[in-house]
């Protein structure tokens, strides 16, 4: 009987791939907005120029970013400190990333401040979810080796 329930929880984690895409799809686009509006609300009104904008932006985002994929993208308690501290430790990975493409982007290839921020904003999420399904949200003895079934 414990056999059929380790191959249910496997088979789970498995069936759940695809939800947790979705969340982290919508939850992404929920930090992604934050920061987006943020950047936008900072740079149009001249408190900040793009790059210091973006720093402020991005601590917004990471807190709507860790409430909701804790909460539902990876289905832990927001107040898991070991997934939190992770999960900063990939964002700010993240964070340098994006902040780096962005001044490339701005100082070298000159390009609009919002059209380079959605390009980052682009290309940074596919890392970040890697990142954090592997190993700042991983719940442990969910995958095993095919020895152990």
């Amino acid at each position: 009987m414990a056999l059929k329930h380790k191959k249910k929880s496997f088979k789970h984690y498995y069936q759940q791939i695809p939800k947790r895409i979705i969340y982290f799809i919508v939850v992404g686009s929920l930090s992604a907005l934050t920061h987006c509006s943020l950047v936008f609300l900072l740079v149009s009104q001249g408190v900040f120029l793009p790059l210091r904008a973006n720093v402020l932006a991005f601590m917004a985002a990471f807190c709507v970013s860790y409430w909701g994929h804790s909460r539902y993208t990876f289905d832990r308690a927001a107040t898991d400190f070991n997934a939190m501290f992770k999960f900063f430790l990939v964002a700010a990975f993240s964070f340098m990333l994006n902040q780096s493409l962005y001044a490339l982007l701005l100082e070298v290839f000159h390009l609009n401040y919002l059209i380079a921020l959605m390009m980052v904003l682009f290309i940074v999420p596919g890392l970040t979810y890697l990142l954090s399904s592997r190993w700042a949200f991983r719940q442990k003895n969910l995958l095993r080796k095919d020895s152990d079934y």
